[in-house]
């Protein structure tokens, strides 16, 4: 499970801490993220598709699996900005096809799943469009749990599972972390079970 958002980067080492305590908390025991893209400055949509497209490639070269086949969700609001020409849904198309030409020489099977964890909404005069990071809605928590080959509840609820948000509306990026943390837990307990067969 790696980390490519802002809070990869030393100055916000407390809220990627806040992050996975709140996640070891659904889990039940200790969870650290495996590890993190480069230390790069992303400033735009496209320098964070980099940055995830660098991890890949470095990664499908390093593999000591040299034939694995490599199931690859990614989630993120890429800043919640609009990218020219492009819908939202737009967005995770073009991601996922630059992406999946990231693995070079084809020794690896690579599937790949990119979710916009952002919403565009137009002005009421249709002359505006307003970008909003979203987090894990249960539209996007559906897709991802879909890619990961588990079932989706009506609700996005399993027995002894909760996807109940936690703290006050987004106001700091802390506390947006301990809402997202209500669903990225599923996630990451899934994805667990998924790799344990």
């Amino acid at each position: 499970i790696i980390l490519s958002s802002s809070w990869r980067h030393p100055q916000h080492v407390e809220k990627k801490q806040h992050l996975e305590s709140c996640i070891a908390g659904h889990l039940g025991h200790d969870f650290v993220f495996d590890d993190s893209t480069q230390l790069t400055q992303d400033s735009c949509p496209v320098d964070r598709l980099e940055s995830i497209s660098s991890y890949i490639r470095r990664f499908c070269v390093q593999s000591e699996m040299p034939s694995s086949t490599l199931r690859i969700l990614v989630l993120d609001d890429f800043f919640a900005t609009s990218w020219p020409g492009l819908s939202c849904q737009g967005i995770s198309a073009a991601a996922e096809k630059y992406l999946l030409a990231q693995k070079g020489d084809g020794t690896h099977s690579m599937f790949m799943r990119v979710i916009n964890t952002s919403r565009c909404s137009m002005s009421a005069q249709g002359t505006h469009e307003l970008y909003v990071g979203c987090g894990l809605v249960h539209d996007n928590f559906r897709q991802a749990l879909d890619f990961l080959g588990s079932h989706c509840p009506p609700h996005g609820v399993e027995k002894g599972e909760s996807t109940k948000e936690t703290g006050p509306p987004r106001s700091t990026s802390i506390h947006h972390g301990a809402r997202l943390a209500g669903r990225m837990p599923l996630l990451v307990i899934r994805y667990l079970r998924s790799v344990r067969g």
